[in-house]
């Protein structure tokens, strides 16, 4: 892999670990922390392969400044637990994701997006845009 790809990978996956952990951790009460690994650049069917089971897929475009989609997989069990803390519970799984619970996880990965985002076009110093 061209070096300039991989450190341009490292820190979008670096700048949206630490959001995750930041907003999981706000929104829970609970201490998050998400680490990255060296990876790859790779498309949704390569992501959903990561999983065994079902999962939560969040996709998102940038519109400016970068060219690509960002896609963050979740297995089920993980997001509903998540979901579950996020709303006061004691973080039991469940078998489907819908309801106030899809809305709740899609508010949560906005925001991540956003802190996220903010933190590249830093970085970049220019703005960045995704939908």
């Amino acid at each position: 892999m061209d070096p300039a790809i991989q450190e341009l990978n490292q820190k979008v996956g670096g700048s949206f670990a630490e959001s995750m952990g930041s907003v999981f951790s706000m929104l829970t009460g609970r201490e998050f922390a998400i680490s990255t690994k060296d990876g790859d650049t790779i498309d949704h069917a390569g992501i959903a392969a990561l999983h065994a089971g079902p999962a939560v897929f969040v996709k998102a475009h940038y519109t400016k400044g970068l060219t690509g989609t960002l896609l963050f997989a979740l297995p089920l069990k993980e997001g509903t637990m998540l979901v579950d803390l996020m709303l006061g519970g004691d973080g039991a799984p469940a078998t489907e994701l819908a309801g106030d619970s899809r809305d709740a996880l899609a508010e949560t990965f906005n925001q991540i997006m956003g802190s996220g985002n903010q933190t590249l076009s830093d970085l970049a110093g220019e703005t960045l845009s995704i939908s």
